[in-house]
């Protein structure tokens, strides 16, 4: 996965896919409106996506949108199913719960490599 192919598929999660993307450095418009979405960069999610690859502890059958889903989800915290189906381009919210929470678990297991890392 590059920062290029999380921008699109980024693009395709929030229903903007039919536009053409922008200039992708920090700082522009379409890198604002990115973390203003997923709640992180498109470099960091693309890292975590990378480094959950890296400790094993990537879902069963992953997904880069249902990473995205996961991390819209976290940022986000929608109030109902509504909102949630809304925010996810119209998904079932059943079908939305059932690929972000494996997600956020793994995000969860590398809290021991991310800290480790840090100290």
């Amino acid at each position: 996965m590059t920062v290029d192919d999380a921008y699109r598929e980024g693009q395709q999660v929030m229903g903007r896919a039919s536009r053409r993307l922008g200039k992708l450095i920090p700082g522009s418009p379409e890198d604002l409106r990115f973390r203003g979405y997923f709640g992180v960069s498109a470099e960091v999610a693309v890292q975590v996506w990378d480094m959950m690859g890296e400790h094993n502890c990537l879902p069963h059958d992953p997904k880069f949108h249902h990473f995205l889903w996961a991390l819209a989800f976290m940022r986000l915290y929608p109030a109902n199913d509504k909102a949630l189906s809304t925010s996810l381009g119209g998904s079932d919210p059943k079908t939305i719960r059932k690929y972000i929470w494996p997600f956020i678990n793994s995000i969860f297991e590398l809290d021991g490599v991310v800290v480790s890392l840090l100290l």
